[in-house]
């Protein structure tokens, strides 16, 4: 008999739900007499043996030399039949849209002891998604000083929504906590992070769409927390909010020429800066779309009593107080998420109450601080509903130690801060869009604009007579450049100064006395003195 290896066995086969991608499961017995694992790729047999084999010698198996034993080796673990079956998944997070098991970063899966995480593109899961403490440690430690912060309160629930995502099919979604330096935005950061990780666990905004595309597939059911957003250029920004609230990257060929599969992911988002999304756009000259600034929605951080924060917990000031908050999140986390997943699976019929109560809180919302019944309103509200009632379940769990309703006070609060900073802007975008229309008319009002009875104007800018201007579309677009001209229009109507044509339109004909009567935007000339 020739020695070919020291033990070694296949103890199970397995593949992915669409019984493709088959592997074998490989147990081998190192020279300490400790057990080790490793799953063989069906195709690693044919294609990459040699990297199979180095795997399993750096795990402390002992081979014959010679590639005659080398391939006995590979051909008694191709032969070898296990009666041992698994699943594979290639997703941390929910496994699929059953919401039945949730793979962690550690590859452990929640739900199922037959899953196995096997993933080529992320080998070792997502090893920042880890846990140190316990529960009581951290509800003790984190937990428990958020109370009274409607910041960190609202920051932690929103970490807790993460796996409702998938259970309850809703889209990706975040806050962006804006603030000067250091006011705790950065300490509210942290205390989401802690539910699912350590320290390690935060991003930093300073990285390509590319790189970030590829943490967020890591992320899928928990948090994407991403630090500074003035660090990552203003020409990447957008795109980059778009792809991470959209769910899922670009399709990219593998070095072979291959199609690689697509990541995917729904997750919450929680960023930082000192600037809004907004202003990192402006920096180049571009405006946040409809369902950037919806998905990620700015919020004024550091207006509380100290900053970030309103109690501290009595400590001397904010300060000490973000330095209590740090020592406890680098010494627990990663335990909360990990029992919110347990406790979520084993609640049964959680869904239809949580969508319920989701709808009814954003329509109180929406009544008590009469928001306009908007898609985008509707949908930032039906938002902060999903962190507040995250928040909510966590505690029902057991899990934060709040006081019930705390958590939706919390968000309440921060919904209202919102709703104030969205009548300031409302009120300034009226009047700067008002007042670059005034400008190009006191410039241009008499030379460009035809008048009933004058002189044609070639290329003139439109028509106007004694009460109106009725500026043509090119026009519009020239005076509001940089800027949305619909967007622009709906904030003149808002100011009194622009009259809306019939049905949805916003232009209305021309005088009668102008040459086809295309239509154009119809301003009050009373603007001329309205200054």
């Amino acid at each position: 008999m020739t020695w070919l290896c020291s033990p070694i066995a296949v103890v199970a086969i397995g593949s992915n739900a669409k019984q493709t991608g088959w592997s074998r499961r490989v147990e081998l017995t190192d020279p300490d007499g400790a057990v080790h694992s490793r799953f063989v790729q069906e195709k690693e047999l044919t294609v990459s043996f040699r990297k199979v084999l180095a795997d399993l010698t750096d795990l402390g198996l002992r081979v014959a030399g010679g590639n005659v034993s080398h391939q006995r080796l590979k051909d008694l673990i191709a032969r070898w039949e296990p009666s041992g079956r698994y699943i594979t998944t290639d997703r941390l997070g929910w496994t699929d849209d059953r919401c039945a098991e949730f793979v962690l970063g550690s590859k452990r899966v929640i739900g199922s002891s037959n899953t196995v995480f096997i993933n080529e593109l992320a080998p070792n899961g997502a090893p920042e998604m880890n846990k140190q403490g316990t529960l009581t440690e951290w509800r003790d430690e984190v937990s428990a000083r958020c109370v009274g912060n409607p910041v960190l309160m609202a920051s932690v629930s929103l970490a807790f929504a993460g796996p409702l995502l998938g259970l309850l099919e809703r889209e990706s979604a975040g806050l962006h906590l804006r603030g000067g330096s250091s006011s705790g935005k950065t300490t509210a950061l942290g205390a989401a992070v802690s539910v699912w990780g350590g320290p390690k666990f935060m991003q930093s905004w300073r990285a390509t769409a590319n790189v970030l595309e590829g943490v967020a597939a890591t992320r899928n059911g928990s948090l994407l927390a991403l630090d500074e957003l003035g660090q990552i250029s203003g020409k990447e920004v957008g795109d980059a909010v778009y792809t991470l609230a959209n769910g899922q990257g670009k399709a990219r060929s593998s070095s072979t020429g291959r199609l690689q599969a697509k990541g995917m992911w729904r997750m919450m988002l929680l960023s930082t800066g000192e600037i809004s999304l907004a202003d990192k756009m402006a920096e180049v000259g571009k405006t946040p779309m409809k369902g950037q600034d919806v998905r990620l929605i700015d919020i004024a951080a550091d207006t509380r009593r100290f900053g970030v924060f309103d109690e501290l917990h009595g400590v001397a000031d904010s300060a000490a107080f973000a330095n209590e908050m740090k020592k406890a999140t680098a010494n627990y986390f990663g335990v909360a998420g990990e029992a919110f997943v347990a406790k979520l699976i084993a609640k049964k019929g959680i869904k239809q109450w949580l969508l319920k109560a989701i709808s009814n809180s954003s329509s109180r919302w929406s009544e008590a601080l009469d928001c306009s019944r908007s898609g985008p309103s509707e949908r930032v509200l039906g938002h902060f509903a999903l962190i507040a009632f995250a928040g909510e379940l966590a505690t029902f769990f057991g899990i934060t130690g709040w006081e019930k309703g705390g958590a939706h006070k919390a968000v309440s609060e921060i919904v209202k801060d919102w709703r104030d900073a969205q009548d300031q802007s409302e009120r300034w975008q009226i009047e700067a869009a008002v007042e670059r229309t005034r400008a190009y008319l006191h410039t241009h009002g008499n030379g460009r604009f035809e008048k009933a009875g004058g002189q044609p104007i070639p290329n003139c800018a439109g028509y106007c007579d004694d009460r109106w201007f009725y500026i043509l579309g090119d026009t519009w677009a020239k005076i509001h450049a940089g800027y949305s001209p619909t967007d622009q229009a709906k904030h003149m109507w808002a100011g009194n100064m622009l009259i809306r044509g019939d049905g949805k339109n916003l232009k209305c004909k021309t005088p009668s006395w102008v040459d086809g009567r295309p239509r154009a935007f119809k301003v009050r000339a009373d603007i001329l003195k309205a200054h």
